[in-house]
Formats: structure tokens, sequence, C-alpha cells
């Protein structure tokens, strides 16, 4: 499905009924990351949406992660939503932030999963040298997947994989660089760190003890700069934590909020 949004064409997914559930997808993702956790979401309305820059969501131009933000608050509008539950994953964990400080009155909680405050040099290296080589056609995009999931996956889950003769799937449809890069401007020189404090509304932090792309203990300096937020410790996984990890944490959360 698509909504007409501030100029944009957004597109989502709509599932089950309940308290509306916002799951925004990090970098380089779209709606389909969030398949296994609305599979998980029994008694919630779920809406997993393509942020711009991702999946099939038609947009011009330059943006920031206040206008992801806003895109959110439209797509409320457009579903007849007036709060949500509000989860995002990796960059999508700073969309979430942005509703929250912008718009308090639109999120029922935010939950925020493999985040930071700042992006680790690592990363931040990792990502602007990358994506370009890939819009530029000197790497494949299958060669930059083979390196995100070498971030984003856990050695354990590696190992597990491994064992059962298995490795974490390239994507059949991988993201167009071309668009990536607008996901990297946009996330690029963002720090709300200082503004984290204006965060109002019930909050948790989800983090990998093993996320070598965010890191544990940046997801430990989010939690602390929330007022009352919860921090939740996963332990021995990556930046792309399976849902089933955290699922139940997840509903009993948003159940105690209400």
């Amino acid at each position: 499905m698509n909504a007409d949004v501030n100029g944009i064409s957004l597109a989502y997914d709509d599932a089950g009924t309940g308290d509306a559930v916002l799951l925004v997808p990090g970098f380089a993702s779209n709606r389909r990351y969030w398949r296994g956790m609305t599979r998980l979401l029994e008694g919630f309305r779920t809406v997993s949406v393509d942020i711009r820059g991702s999946g099939e969501t038609v947009y011009g131009g330059p943006f920031s992660m206040w206008d992801l933000a806003e895109d959110m608050v439209g797509l409320l509008d457009h579903l007849g939503a007036n709060r949500a539950h509000v989860v995002g994953w990796s960059m999508g964990s700073h969309v979430a932030q942005c509703m929250a400080i912008a718009h308090p009155d639109r999120v029922r909680s935010l939950t925020m999963v493999s985040t930071h405050a700042v992006p680790l040099a690592r990363t931040s290296y990792l990502l602007r040298n990358l994506i370009p080589m890939a819009a530029e056609g000197r790497v494949p995009m299958d060669a930059v997947s083979v390196v995100i999931n070498t971030m984003c996956v856990s050695e354990g889950m590696f190992r597990s994989m491994e064992s059962a003769g298995m490795e974490p799937p390239l994507p059949r449809r991988p993201e167009d660089p071309s668009r990536l890069i607008d996901q990297l401007l946009a996330a690029g020189s963002f720090d709300i760190s200082d503004r984290l404090g204006e965060v109002s509304v019930p909050s948790m932090v989800v983090q990998g003890t093993e996320d070598l792309m965010s890191g544990h203990g940046q997801g430990e300096l989010v939690a602390s700069l929330i007022p009352g937020c919860t921090m939740v410790s996963v332990p021995g996984a990556g930046h792309s934590i399976p849902a089933e990890a955290y699922s139940d944490r997840l509903v009993s959360f948003m159940r105690s909020v209400g």
C-alpha cells in the first residue's frame, strides 16, 4: 500500500487490530525487516514502512531525519491513528526519537533498537566510503550486503548458522545505492544527543551486547540521557537482533504503557 504524505508516496504494510505499532526500519533496510516481528505482535495493529531512500517509497530530493519523522506522523494521519507505539531499529530509532520530541502527543511509547547517540567512527568510515563506491559502480551491491551482514550479525549467530549449513542471506532486491546516499546524508550529520532529555514518553532501549555497528555502550548512553528510560541488553546479539530475542519484553513494555 502507498500513502500520499508530505509530497511523497510512502509505502507501508498494515496488519492486525488493536493499538497501533509503527515499525521504522534502519539504514539500507525496508519494511520487510519487520516481518518476523509482526508475526509476534498479536493483539496489535502493526504498521511497517519504507522510509525515504528504501523499498517502494517514491520521493524526490534530499531529506533530513526530521523530515522522516514528519512522514511517520503524516502516515498516522492517513491511517486515522491518533497515537502509536513507535519502534525504530538503528537509523529508524533516530526517526522515532524525532517523533517523540516533535510530536509527543502522537507517540504512545518509544522503543529504540540498536541505537546510538554518537555514531561509531568505524561505522561512519565504512558507510561513507562503501556506499559511494557502490553508487559509482566500483563495487557490486552484493559485496555491500556481505559487509553490512558482517557488521550486523553476531559471531554467535554466524557460528550457529554455519553449524546448520547456512549463512545470512543476501537481499534478493538490494536497495539502490544512489538512494542510500540520501539516507547517509540525512544520518551522517545527525546528532540529537543534546535533546534526548526532552523525550517525555515512556521509553526503552534494546541493545545487543555484541553490536559492532552501534556498540552496546551507545545504547546505554542513549538510555541514560532519556528520563526514566528502560535499558534492555540482549546477550550475544549483534546489531540485527532476532525478533524472538526481545518481542516478549517489547509486548510487556507496550502493554504496561496501555
